[in-house]
Parts: C-alpha cells; structure tokens; sequence
C-alpha cells in the first residue's frame, strides 16, 4: 500500500507562498485521516490500513506524518491525484500550522521521492499481516 509517486512528484513542484487558511491538525488526526484514505481503497482492510498507518507513523518524523495526513485525502485509489490546487493547499496550511521552515518543508519533500522504497517496506511488513488476519477469520 504505497503512497502515489504523482502524488510525491507533485509535492516537488509545490510553491512555497504562505498558505491563506490554517488547518488544525495532530498527529492522532493525521493517522484517522491515513487510516480512513486506506479504507476507502478497494483492497482496504481493518488489519492491512491500521499496519499501513502505524508503520508510516513510525517511519516518518511528527511534521512528514502530518504532511502526508494532509495529502492523503486527494490520492485517488489508482495513485493519482483528484484535485492538485486542493493537496497542494491542504499540505502548505499544515506547513503553517506546523510553522516549518523552508529549509525543513524542502527536506520532507524531498524525502517523499524516496517513498517507493519505504512502500516497498511496508507492503512486506503489512501483507503478512493482512494475510495472518484473514486466516484467523476463516477459521
């Protein structure tokens, strides 16, 4: 269950004005918004999208887990982007909200173009689980 590479590209080319509306968020918020994404997706499970949220809540630092709760909600199910202007105004308000520095909002985005190989990682952690979970309902 990996996050979509256009959704991480689009990220590389986000302007940096200041956002016009702050978005309160935490990183519990950021997780229900991760959790609820997976679900919606046709493959979503209980098992597989409470791994998923934990192990990129793990991963990540506090401030690149709430940049990505904030994204998740315009990554459609086939890894494209619904509304590019609304992700893109989500994540700079969290940007506020979070008061990252340039400097720091240019480190987390680059470092989602890494994020195939950190997905790559949590599909061979999360399908055994979901595998593991689907064996215990069947019997």
């Amino acid at each position: 269950m990996k996050l979509s590479v256009a959704a991480v590209a689009a990220l590389l080319f986000i302007p940096l004005a200041p956002a016009g509306a702050q978005q309160q968020d935490s990183r519990a918020a950021a997780a229900q918004r991760v959790f609820n994404w997976c679900m919606r997706l046709p493959t979503g499970s209980h098992s597989e999208c409470g791994c998923v949220t934990g192990f990129y809540a793990g991963a990540t630092a506090d401030d690149e887990f709430r940049i990505i709760g904030a994204m998740v909600d315009y990554i459609t199910p086939e890894g494209g982007i619904s509304d590019n202007d609304a992700m893109t105004a989500a994540v700079l308000a969290e940007k506020e909200v979070l008061a990252l520095t340039d400097e720091r909002f240019d480190e987390i985005v680059a470092g989602f173009a890494t994020f195939d190989q950190l997905g790559v990682k949590a599909d061979a952690i999360c399908l055994p689980v979901e595998n593991a979970a689907n064996a215990l309902s069947d019997e």
